[in-house]
């Protein structure tokens, strides 16, 4: 006797999958990532607007993107803008981060201050 059925298995018994638990999401279990952007060195290519419109828009006054204010981002002193993201938003910044041709945004996973993008090389 089978105590465990295959997901397939388990969807033709009209039994679904708990998709939220599985990804880490539920209950404070997902994890955390921080955008940290060097606004200073940006070359206003608006990469990053397009592929996170939700997190990035373009500054009217000098054409330099930003972080969404909306967002609530803080500006440390040196200018660099700092982000928290839950890991249902780090594809889209992921995405906004590779797509930048002056490389000027980083991801970090919060709770181990390891470097997600780009890759260090070690």
């Amino acid at each position: 006797m089978l105590l465990y059925k295959p997901f397939g298995a388990r969807r033709k018994a009209g039994m679904t999958r708990n998709l939220k638990y599985d990804r880490g999401q539920a209950g404070g279990m997902a994890k955390k990532y921080k955008i940290v952007y060097d606004r200073r060195n940006c070359i206003s290519a608006g990469v990053c607007v397009v592929m996170a419109p939700e997190y990035w828009v373009m500054d009217a006054p000098d054409g330099l993107a930003d972080i969404n204010p909306d967002k609530k981002p803080t500006t440390r002193d040196d200018g660099w803008q700092e982000l928290v993201i839950d890991e249902k938003h780090l594809d889209e910044n992921l995405q906004a981060a590779q797509g930048c041709p002056a490389q000027v945004i980083f991801i970090y996973e919060l709770e181990s201050g390891k470097q997600i993008y780009p890759k260090k090389e070690e």
